[in-house]
């Protein structure tokens, strides 16, 4: 049995639209796919509100505050229509919004270097290796290449670590140096290296001299 032609207009009309809310916006694939690291890093805090709060508005999200309701407003695809598009959100948009939104909350917390660095040093207190990681600089071009070899090198370096009363970072062009542990021959040769990527102050290395 053949549909008929209103059924059939009916499901161009759908998919039309479907087809529609997930193309519409700048960042339309925060809706279609996973997004990793590299889609978020470089972008700026205004950026990544701008990505999230778009995921809700291809929903039909009422925004409240003033500078997203002009934003969205400008937007030709957006029509407000729900006070809050939470619900209607895919499990696949969920995760994306709880991921961009661990990111902006890392800038807040990273972008100025003595923030970083008073959670660096109340990690280095309290051993607390898992908040550690989230400051680490982790890449196949990185000294880190994964969060288990910086546990490996944090297990050896955290005794003398922990030991150390920490003073202030030298700067050192585009990177900091926290200088702890042993000297030889004179000179102080363990070091943290603090490099800012982005937005964002990381652990890029713990090193020895030589």
């Amino acid at each position: 049995m053949r549909p008929s032609p209103l059924l059939l207009i009916l499901f161009c009309m759908t998919s039309t639209l479907l087809w529609a809310q997930d193309t519409a916006g700048k960042y339309p694939f925060t809706s279609t796919r996973a997004l990793a690291k590299e889609d978020i890093e470089e972008k700026s805090q205004q950026e990544l509100k701008i990505m999230r709060n778009e995921i809700f508005a291809r929903h039909g999200h009422t925004f409240k505050s003033e500078d997203l309701k002009r934003y969205f407003a400008s937007q030709s695809w957006y029509t407000a229509s729900t006070a809050d598009a939470s619900p209607l959100l895919t499990p696949l948009e969920k995760q994306n919004a709880d991921f961009i939104k661990k990111w902006e909350t890392r800038i807040t917390n990273t972008s100025d270097f003595d923030t970083f660095f008073e959670i660096f040093s109340n990690a280095i207190e309290q051993d607390d290796v898992n908040k550690l990681i989230e400051l680490v600089l982790i890449g196949t071009d990185s000294y880190f290449t994964s969060a288990d070899e910086f546990k490996k090198r944090y297990a050896i370096e955290k005794a003398q670590l922990n030991l150390e009363p920490f003073g202030t970072p030298r700067d050192l062009g585009d990177e900091k140096r926290l200088y702890y542990g042993e000297f030889y021959s004179q000179v102080q040769y363990q070091f943290v290296i603090f490099k800012k990527v982005g937005c964002c102050w990381y652990i890029e290395a713990l090193q020895k001299a030589g």
